[in-house]
């Protein structure tokens, strides 16, 4: 298998699969349920022996879906820009501070600094900041809510994202196997009678069999090779739409805290404040 091992390590993906995994056949066989295991045999009669044709086409619907399933990814990504909701979040948080109800106290210092700062002038205009920061809070709320709803809908569809994700790699998974399993009958069944067929006979067509049969046993390893790389592909997308999923969590969460919690909280403190220096 010199050839075989030429191509595995001419491969890009070489090093995200190791060669215990590439070989264990017997392992993966036996945690499947007998429902599997059926799919598997229905799965392994589609490989001909010597029909190189149906080889290439072996599992390539799968990899087509997963490639495009992969650019699917890659436009959600690019096209979800979480920046402006950190903005929007930050630009809350500022103008929350930009009022602060202390300066309305009532307290001995204050009362000097009424006398001495014409104070009825000064709270004037931090009643007039308070109302103009209040309504642009207002806006920023309008603004969070509609990022709260998008992120939610960008949960969901991630949701349904890992799901398809996880049906590719079940599916790889079962025509990785089905062609393991394949590869070994032809090796320990088929190949062994061809040999003896050939060492009984004088006829060259006989060697030549074993030949072709030995190649198709490689190219057949190869096809293998190919489909676990896909589904390599699999595995590594999951951590990943998870990663996306947390960080819209995340976000979604903080402005749930904003507009339940640390709004409300703000336009009470202002507004026992207020009502304070007016009964004053």
């Amino acid at each position: 298998m010199t050839e075989n091992k030429s191509f595995k390590e001419s491969h890009p993906l070489d090093d995200f699969i190791s060669d215990k995994e590439l070989s264990n056949t017997t392992i993966q066989k036996e945690k499947l349920t007998i429902e599997q295991q059926k799919q598997v045999d229905t799965i392994s009669k589609q490989i001909n022996p010597l029909d190189n044709e149906g080889l290439l086409a072996f599992g390539s619907d799968l990899q087509k879906q997963m490639s495009q399933f992969s650019h699917q990814m890659l436009d959600e990504v690019q096209s979800k820009d979480v920046g402006p909701i950190g903005d929007t979040l930050s630009d809350l948080m500022s103008k929350l501070k930009s009022v602060n109800p202390n300066e309305l106290n009532t307290d001995k210092p204050s009362m000097l600094k009424r006398i001495f700062s014409r104070a009825k002038s000064s709270i004037n205009e931090i009643f007039s900041r308070m109302q103009s920061v209040s309504a642009q809070v207002d806006r920023i709320t309008i603004q969070l809510q509609k990022h709260q709803t998008h992120l939610t809908r960008d949960i969901e569809l991630l949701d349904t994202l890992y799901d398809k994700n996880k049906q590719y790699f079940d599916d790889l998974s079962l025509h990785i196997i089905a062609a393991q399993q394949k590869k070994l009958q032809l090796e320990n069944e088929k190949l062994p009678q061809l040999q003896q067929q050939a060492q009984q006979s004088t006829n060259q067509m006989d060697i030549q069999q074993v030949a072709d049969m030995q190649q198709f046993i490689d190219r057949l390893d190869k096809r293998i090779y190919d489909l676990q790389l896909s589904r390599q592909i699999a595995l590594q997308t999951a951590p990943q739409i998870r990663m996306i999923q947390n960080v819209n969590q995340a976000l979604a969460e903080k402005i749930q805290s904003s507009i339940l919690t640390s709004i409300p909280l703000w336009k009470k403190s202002n507004g026992h404040c207020a009502y304070i220096n007016e009964t004053a």
